[in-house]
């Protein structure tokens, strides 16, 4: 054995995949690794983190936080600009605007808290300044959720040697294995492999498994970020509870076509205006089965229309927690997050309030999610808000000045047109299939064929386009047809994707110079320098320098960028008007002389040079 696992390692076969891995094309940078996936699943869906591309060496002054969780931390069904660690980074970048800012996400989509764990060497090695955990619902169906797998001892050993290549050698025998006798339906979800079939009954054993590695790993996860100095904040987490109906409504203790009759009384008494007799078959039903999800949601929307928000509220909350396929976590999850933050030192988050908050009533419903558990864009500003706040509360990275209201926060996020129709194709893919009611339900690749918003979504979908390309065109053309605006919010988005790309720098910061945006302006052009220096970004950055009221900071860029070899006749123009503002006459004559010998006829440079002369007190030249 021990010359099998040489031989492999030697061979360079079958190695873990590390969670970081550098971008490709951009030296001196690293992104979540596509691939880690292949650490935890098999078959033909393996998901992975989004790319979110950070520096290999962390700079000083940098504000590094590392997000882990599962689908909702990966934004899903946005991604990019509409997931929360953007917002929260785009936020916290404003509120320091001298200090670089970066929210790297891990979020992989059905992972249970034995990945997080699994991951926290990882993440550990990138010198995280405080890492953020939003997870909880994938404790039963996730990958090494309660309900698929064979216990705590067996999944730690199992991961303990999944670290050996003749481990990963044998687990990709075995998967192959598995892949040529699948009965897997390409049109099956994620969701519909990994509940495979199962039912999980509210306080059964494998419920009570669940919660107990759930707290178990998230124990591990955060008293051991503590233990290196690492902050931890824990958030709860919130589910769509008013309006999805538990996938699973019972019942368990009753014969079914019984059951179903009894529950057809009770809903057509609803129907018909009855609500009192409603309630009472309703009460009846849940005495029989009190594990049966279905009717407590019946109930709850009785006292929902009667305006008995308290019974409503817990009625739905009871319902989500007893669904027998519980894609939501239940209360207890949080419970356990709560626990676990107070025992560990950990910061509590608590997101599922600011959800509520922001909802109708007070009951976390449609208005901020688009199916079961997934916040549209307003739900995912609540839970970057919610995290805002906290680190606010624990003055990182340092004590607050200043904030950046939710209000403007909100208006700057950068979840564009294209972005909300490729989400809502993402959402009818995921609810037109099961375990969600998949009655009329439109085709879930379909897109209106007008317009050329439409026409780039349609093309992203079909493979045509690459999401970069189809937001490169997106913003030439709102450029060209003078909404700024739009093209600017398109141009910050792209920045966050490719932090390390100068070109799209330089285009959205004029953008934002055109705009009157100059000091953050500013902020982009000298980033721009910084990822390629030329005498072009450093007069720009000079320019803003002096327009921002920072004329001594100006001529020093100036004079470096009259230096560099490709130097404009356009930087000594700036210089010299630089010179003036900061009241060195003499020089700025003599720069702007140097001007017009190597460019005579450049704009405005004869009078810069009288200018200069008049107030150094300097003679006119004599014909």
């Amino acid at each position: 054995m021990a010359v099998v696992e040489l031989g492999l390692r030697l061979a360079g076969a079958f190695d873990v995949e590390p969670l970081f891995v550098p971008v490709e094309g951009a030296e001196g940078y690293l992104t979540p690794n596509p691939n880690v996936g292949h650490r935890y699943f098999t078959g033909p869906v393996v998901p992975g983190p989004p790319h979110d591309a950070f520096r290999a060496a962390k700079p000083e002054r940098e504000f590094r936080l590392v997000v882990q969780g599962g689908s909702s931390a990966a934004g899903f069904p946005y991604g990019r600009t509409g997931t929360f660690p953007r917002m929260l980074e785009q936020r916290l970048t404003r509120t320091f605007p001298d200090r670089r800012v970066e929210v790297i996400n891990t979020g992989i989509d059905a992972v249970s808290s034995w990945t997080l764990v699994d991951l926290a060497d990882d993440i550990r090695e990138i010198e995280p300044d405080a890492v953020l955990v939003y997870a909880g619902h994938n404790e039963f169906f996730g990958v090494f959720g309660a309900a698929s797998t064979q216990g705590r001892v067996a999944t730690r050993l199992y991961l303990t040697l999944k670290r050996f290549r003749i481990v990963g050698a044998l687990s990709s025998l075995w998967a192959g294995m598995r892949a040529e006798g699948a009965t897997t339906s390409p049109d099956q979800s994620l969701m519909g492999v990994l509940a495979a079939g199962q039912r999980v009954r509210f306080g059964s054993k494998v419920y009570q498994d669940a919660l107990r590695q759930f707290e178990d790993n998230l124990t591990r996860l955060t008293c051991g970020y503590r233990e290196a100095a690492i902050p931890v904040f824990l958030a709860t987490v919130a589910s769509n509870e008013r309006d999805q109906a538990p996938f699973d409504p019972g019942p368990h203790e009753t014969p079914v076509a019984e059951w179903r009759e009894d529950v057809g009384a009770a809903r057509e008494a609803a129907a018909v205006g009855d609500s009192a007799r409603s309630s009472i078959l309703l009460a009846e039903l849940i005495a029989r089965d009190p594990s049966a999800a279905g009717v407590r949601f019946d109930l709850a929307r009785l006292e929902d229309h009667a305006g008995r928000m308290t019974e409503a509220a817990a009625g739905y909350a009871a319902a989500r927690d007893r669904d027998g396929l519980p894609f939501r976590a239940p209360s207890e999850i949080n419970d356990v997050i709560r626990r676990v933050a107070g025992q560990c030192g950990a910061a509590l988050v608590d997101a599922r309030a600011a959800i509520a908050a922001a909802s109708p009533d007070a009951i976390p419903g449609a208005s901020l999610f688009l199916e079961h558990l997934h916040p549209n864009v307003d739900g995912y500003f609540v839970l970057a808000d919610a995290f805002y706040g906290a680190l606010e509360a624990a003055a990182l990275p340092e004590p607050w000045t200043a904030r950046i209201p939710a209000a403007a926060a909100r208006r700057e996020v950068l979840v564009t047109e294209l972005d909300t129709l490729l989400a809502a194709v993402h959402v009818r893919r995921l609810t037109s299939r099961w375990p969600f009611d998949t009655t009329n339900v439109s085709p879930p690749d379909t897109l209106p064929p007008e317009g050329m918003v439409a026409q780039l979504a349609d093309d992203v979908i079909a493979g045509r386009r690459s999401w970069s390309q189809a937001m490169s065109e997106l913003g030439a053309w709102h450029t060209e047809s003078g909404r700024t605006a739009q093209a600017l919010q398109i141009g910050l988005a792209l920045i966050q994707e490719y932090p390390y790309s100068r070109e799209i720098h330089v285009v959205t910061a004029d953008l934002l110079r055109g705009a009157g945006a100059l000091s953050q302006a500013l902020l982009v052009y000298q980033e721009a320098d910084r990822i390629s220096p030329s005498s072009a970004t450093r007069r720009m950055v000079g320019q803003m320098q002096l327009r921002t009221g920072r004329a001594e900071e100006s001529v020093g860029t100036l004079r470096s960028a009259r230096a560099m070899p490709d130097s404009s006749p356009g930087v000594l123009y700036d210089l010299a008007l630089a010179l003036l503002s900061t009241g060195q006459p003499e020089e700025a004559a003599r720069i702007a002389e140097e001007l017009i010998v190597r460019d005579p006829d450049y704009p405005s440079a004869d009078r810069l040079l009288e200018q200069a002369r008049s107030r150094a007190g300097l003679p006119r030249p004599t014909n």
